[in-house]
């Protein structure tokens, strides 16, 4: 991960071996447009195919997890709403991953989530 001094957030590049090019993988500076989207508990499978991220907006606990394929550098279909506090680990076989989640939030307006710093008002 690196990033100039005018980028919000750092940009996570793959290279094959010591000497090969470095590449971009995920540039979460592309990922919103105010600039406030970063990735974090980003873990890559044991055969380095695969990466699974989480992408924080708006300053939010909330992630989005997203899984990676390293050689084509396109998102699998698969997409994990409503996580915080995790890590993520795949299976040896790659086929599966072990996460925690959240229930989805039902009582409060799903694009403020993560910043209902006035729930407990009055307590």
């Amino acid at each position: 991960q690196k990033r100039t001094g005018l980028q919000n957030q750092g940009v996570f590049y793959v290279q094959e071996g010591v000497d090969g090019k470095a590449e971009v993988l995920l540039d979460p500076n592309t990922m919103s447009e105010d600039g406030t989207a970063s990735i974090n508990y980003i873990t890559p499978s044991k055969s380095g195919n695969l990466v699974i991220y989480g992408v924080h907006k708006g300053g939010s606990d909330w992630q989005t997890a997203r899984i990676i394929d390293t050689n084509t550098k396109k998102n699998l279909d698969d997409v994990l709403d409503w996580i915080k506090f995790t890590n993520y680990t795949f299976t040896s076989d790659e086929k599966a991953i072990i996460y925690s989640k959240f229930p989805t939030p039902t009582t409060i307006d799903k694009e403020k989530a993560g910043k209902e710093v006035d729930v407990n008002k009055g307590m």
